[in-house]
């Protein structure tokens, strides 16, 4: 007697593949991941040969390769990528063993690994392993988007990137530069020492990725370090930022996410920014004045729909009192028509808040480090207003008190 899960499966093989197909897709999207990191994977593929076929685009569409070691990633080349490789177009890597390999120069672009090999030597999976990784990036030909535990490598005098032995992941710097398709990159700086990129090493990094529409870097170190908050010998610069030159020229970016980032700055704001920005995320960037802020969002008042700012942006008072605005930043209105999202962590989250009442299509506003400041103007956002083109759907405020977490 056939049991229940038996039958379900011989109906389910017996289905034309016109059924099978709207299925697939069904459940492709109520498996979508949504908390979890991991991609799903659809076990319809286990039915048979036609639900195999209908859901490797799925299962395969993203490669998390994290702390993968040379046993791992050969099993995978071998086993499942000679087959599934066309399908990849996200890949996720870094953390992986970081013992030094026995080759001469993994910044050649000839180099290739024999996928039909089967023996790893016992010190193997202590190796970084760079030849596996670089053979994966070399056949996922329709990979669109990487993401990348990554440690920063600077140029040498010839302008070639520098690949540190003691930091194996540079060794990936020179082909990830080739990836010209690349519509989405994510360097997460995983650094004990806090180093931080070059401008001009990112730029290499990236010159190629014509088509990158988000981009996500952590730690930056300025080309050109530039103060925006008084008149030193810091505020005027011959040269802007190589980073924000770069950026502007992309016609398709609309997410911009920076991280510990010190080359953002008023110049910013007076580049011919080809693409129309959707996001700016702006956290730990201890040297975004106001002004640079406002002036930089005002290029895309018609475009802007999410702003996040974590200590950002530094403004100075006469008195020194972070948290109050200078009568002078009090009249920087953000006139962003199309906001809907908006995000303040700093020291004057309220004071900084007034500034976007002028952002009439907002719908969600987080604020936080409020403390006891009066929140007579969050109740005042709720009111409703003939300027506004709708009621906020939700505020979400977090009080935390200064000198708990600060």
């Amino acid at each position: 007697m056939k049991t229940r899960s038996q039958s379900a499966k011989i109906s389910l093989s017996q289905l034309p593949v016109e059924i099978k197909r709207p299925i697939v897709e069904q459940t492709a999207l109520v498996t979508e991941r949504v908390y979890s990191e991991s991609q799903k994977f659809l076990k319809l593929a286990m039915v048979d040969r036609s639900f195999h076929k209908l859901c490797s685009p799925t299962n395969w569409k993203e490669l998390d390769l994290r702390c993968s070691g040379k046993s791992n990633l050969d099993g995978l080349i071998n086993e499942i990528l000679h087959r599934q490789a066309n399908h990849v177009q996200s890949i996720i890597m870094g953390l992986h063993p970081d013992g030094v390999p026995n080759q001469k120069n993994f910044a050649s672009d000839s180099e290739k690994i024999d996928s039909s090999s089967d023996s790893i030597s016992s010190g193997s999976e202590k190796e970084f392993p760079a030849e596996e990784l670089r053979y994966i990036l070399e056949i996922c030909t329709n990979l669109t988007k990487l993401e990348i535990r990554y440690e920063p490598t600077s140029l040498d005098e010839f302008g070639n990137f520098i690949i540190d032995p003691l930091r194996p992941i540079t060794m990936m710097t020179p082909l990830i530069s080739q990836l010209s398709n690349l519509t989405h990159i994510k360097l997460d700086n995983y650094n004990d020492d806090n180093t931080h990129s070059s401008e001009e090493s990112l730029v290499k990094l990236l010159e190629k990725m014509v088509h990158l529409v988000y981009i996500r870097v952590d730690f930056i170190k300025a080309s050109f370090p530039t103060c925006d908050f008084c008149e030193c010998p810091e505020s005027v610069q011959p040269s802007v930022s190589p980073l924000g030159v770069h950026l502007a020229s992309l016609p398709y970016l609309k997410f911009i996410v920076f991280f510990h980032a010190d080359c953002f700055n008023l110049d910013w704001s007076k580049l011919d920014w080809k693409g129309e920005l959707e996001e700016l995320t702006l956290h730990y960037c201890f040297k975004v004045s106001l002004r640079a802020l406002h002036a930089f969002c005002s290029l895309f008042e018609n475009s802007l729909v999410k702003l996040s700012l974590y200590y950002v942006p530094v403004s100075f008072s006469d008195d020194n009192l972070a948290h109050i605005l200078p009568e002078s930043e009090r009249k920087l209105l953000f006139r962003l028509s199309k906001l809907q999202q908006l995000s303040i962590f700093n020291g004057y989250p309220i004071e900084l808040l007034k500034l976007f009442r002028e952002a009439s299509n907002l719908k969600q506003i987080s604020v936080k480090n409020v403390g006891e400041m009066c929140l007579e103007p969050l109740k005042n956002l709720e009111k409703p207003d003939e300027s506004r083109g709708s009621d906020l759907e939700s505020i979400e405020i977090v009080c935390v008190l200064r000198g708990q977490g600060f």
